[in-house]
């Protein structure tokens, strides 16, 4: 889910179906949702293309390894595609390890 008032997409993680189960009610303790921020920078007075600082990435300890983050790449990067808009991967994550293994979104980075 894209939410431009607070800069980041959040993956919603499914309702807790404990409460369901049968014997006691266990309390779980809340995690916070995977999510990756950004930061908007604005067409320049020249015109041009707005650009997406996607700065961080984090995904709960019991969610990793199970390519969360990199759902959530995807939706910002193809975000990014839709509304004509550059990207300037400055999580370490994003750079490092997501964008070298989609060179199908190579054409959206930020040229220096």
């Amino acid at each position: 889910v894209h939410d431009a008032a607070q800069g980041m997409f959040i993956k919603r993680m499914a309702e807790d179906r404990g409460a369901h189960a049968k014997g006691p009610k266990r309390k779980k303790a809340k995690e916070d949702p995977p999510l990756l921020t950004y930061v908007m920078h604005p067409a320049g007075a020249a015109g041009g293309e707005g650009v997406m600082e996607m700065d961080h990435t984090y995904t709960p300890a019991t969610m990793r390894g199970q390519g969360v983050a990199e759902q959530l790449c995807v939706a910002a990067f193809e975000h990014c595609r839709n509304e004509g808009l550059r990207v300037r991967p400055t999580c370490s994550y994003i750079a490092d390890r997501f964008v070298p293994k989609h060179p199908e979104f190579h054409s959206l980075l930020e040229r220096p």
